[in-house]
């Protein structure tokens, strides 16, 4: 009788633990993915195999110098469709949204500040600082303007050091005249 009081003893903290681990388990892909966050994609080639990848963009400039001794670099840029994971069936699935957004991959030599350099549209009064998501929504333009600019901590204006010009990739299709006599 002993024997199995203390089995039971025992048995009452280790199903809730076992509970916990079950159920943390199986929504863990979940968690992971952070459903429900709107994500872009890191590289073109991720973008093609999620199925967002709309088309390229080409920069007037590929390398930008910020000063002495830093540059950030423009490695590819493109436009895919918003898209996000859900979470069903305990399984991450991606969900595509109606919106899109051009996406910027990019490098950097030189130590980089997050609140020190940015890149932001010309219409607006703050942007997304290098070395980090260079992700802005797009709204079917065949052109986007940014700048490249630094921000004073004293007044914290920002001041231009470059505009980038990003140019939607036309493919040239050949028509054939059919004649019909």
């Amino acid at each position: 009788m002993q024997l199995y009081y203390e089995t039971n003893k025992n048995m009452k903290y280790l199903y809730p633990i076992l509970f916990v681990i079950f159920m943390t388990s199986c929504a863990l892909e979940c968690i992971d993915k952070k459903t429900g966050l709107q994500k872009s994609s890191q590289t073109i080639t991720e973008s093609k195999q999620n199925k967002v990848f709309l088309f390229e963009m080409y920069s007037s400039k590929e390398i930008v110098h910020l000063d002495s001794s830093r540059t950030f670099q423009v490695v590819n840029s493109w436009v895919e469709k918003n898209w996000h994971y859900d979470c069903i069936n305990n399984k991450a699935v991606l969900k595509i949204d109606s919106a899109y957004q051009f996406i910027i991959d990019a490098k950097y030599n030189g130590k980089f500040l997050h609140t020190e350099y940015y890149l932001m549209k010309k219409d607006t009064t703050f942007g997304n600082g290098l070395n980090s998501q260079l992700c802005f929504d797009y709204n079917s333009e065949d052109t986007i303007s940014l700048l490249v600019a630094q921000q004073d901590t004293t007044n914290w204006k920002f001041k231009t050091i470059k505009e980038l010009e990003f140019v939607k990739r036309v493919l040239k299709r050949h028509t054939v005249n059919l004649k019909t006599d």
